[in-house]
């Protein structure tokens, strides 16, 4: 089944690529973050067509689940990314450095459950990710519970202090879809309907004709 969304009239994208995760095995949250948790990890992005995705990936049923809550495969979610009024943090992503970090809270909107992440990259294979559980009130904050923790984890990981100013830089927003090897080698997830937005309410969206996809993997 092909994820265009040309074939789809008055669909979003997400929607038209509905029918496509049905076609997978479901897997429940819990017993997906127990086959495939990867703290650290291995990780590779893919920005392909939607037709491409869908030819590609859909032998995956053999492999593969799908995540499934409450009846549900996609999910919107929402992130805020916190930098140092001169940008460190994407610069540093930008240059290639390593190690280098980031700092987000991510809102999985239809659960209500927050949490607080910082992601290092150690080296160019490999991302520690750590995160808080947190308030949904707190989104978009660091609260002094988050600060002390992102300094541990930025001190045990990579030997050096955090940036002293912090703030808000950039939010996404998306629909994601996620699949799980039955063998716990990968977590592979999907982006539809990307969307970035500065805190001057600058935004731009990802091209309606590709998603992103992401393998993480020991």
């Amino acid at each position: 089944m092909e994820l265009n969304q040309r074939t789809v009239a008055g669909k979003s994208t997400a929607e038209a690529a509905a029918p496509w995760f049905d076609q997978f095995e479901p897997v429940s949250l819990d017993e997906l973050d127990e086959r495939v948790s990867f703290q650290r990890r291995v990780d590779n992005k893919y920005l392909l067509p939607y037709d491409c995705f869908g030819e590609l990936a859909l032998p995956l049923r053999e492999s593969h689940d799908a995540l499934e809550i409450d009846g549900k495969r996609l999910f919107s979610y929402s992130s805020v990314y916190f930098d140092t009024p001169d940008l460190l943090c994407f610069r540093e992503h930008v240059e290639g450095r390593v190690p280098r970090f980031k700092v987000r809270s991510r809102a999985y909107h239809e659960s209500g459950v927050c949490s607080f992440e910082v992601k290092v990259k150690v080296d160019d294979d490999e991302t520690v990710k750590e995160n808080l559980e947190y308030e949904l009130s707190n989104h978009g904050q660091i609260t002094p519970e988050a600060r002390r923790f992102l300094e541990e984890v930025i001190a045990s990981s990579i030997g050096r202090d955090a940036p002293e100013e912090l703030r808000p830089a950039l939010t996404t927003r998306f629909r994601r879809g996620t699949l799980g090897a039955r063998d716990g080698s990968d977590r592979i997830t999907i982006d539809f309907e990307l969307r970035l937005e500065r805190p001057d309410h600058t935004t731009v969206c990802l091209d309606p004709g590709h998603v992103v996809v992401e393998t993480k993997s020991e």
